[in-house]
């Protein structure tokens, strides 16, 4: 093989491992994610109750619009969510939907598939989580009051 030969497949090797690493990496990122359409379910947290069609039908199309941008999955959170959404989807799947929320900051979402599995993170402003958050549920606190 000629020294020419040898300098083209070092350099193809060079810049094309890191762009099929990069890739590899990032395209789960950026497309969409196949979620099931959901059908029914239960708010676990802050209070147990069964979801009304109508919740139920705002999550699935909260959910619908909001396909791109979650993270990877693995992503572990620091406590339960403050809001904890137990869905049944079409096809005998269930989705487990936490919602951290803060008062001064963008709110964080988790998705899992199953039970204790890892979680899919984003974060969303209060007002694109409004039409997801049940009016039963209180506002996040600033935590309790310190004296001045």
């Amino acid at each position: 093989m000629t020294r020419e030969k040898k300098l083209l497949l070092a350099f193809i090797a060079v810049v094309g491992v890191p762009v099929v690493v990069i890739w590899t990496v990032c395209w789960p990122l950026l497309r969409p994610w196949a979620l099931p359409h959901v059908i029914g379910g239960q708010l676990e947290i802050p209070h147990a109750r069964v979801l009304t069609a109508l919740e139920a039908q705002g999550l699935d199309q909260w959910m619908q619009a909001h396909r791109t941008g979650w993270g990877p999955p693995g992503e572990v959170p620091p406590h339960v969510g403050d809001v904890v959404f137990h869905l049944d989807a079409s096809q005998g799947r269930s989705l487990w939907v936490s919602v951290w929320r803060h008062p001064h900051t963008p709110d964080d979402v988790g998705i899992q598939t199953q039970k204790n599995g890892p979680y899919r993170m984003n974060s969303f402003s209060e007002e694109v989580l409004k039409g997801i958050i049940p009016q039963d549920v209180p506002p996040p606190s600033d935590g309790p009051k310190l004296p001045e």
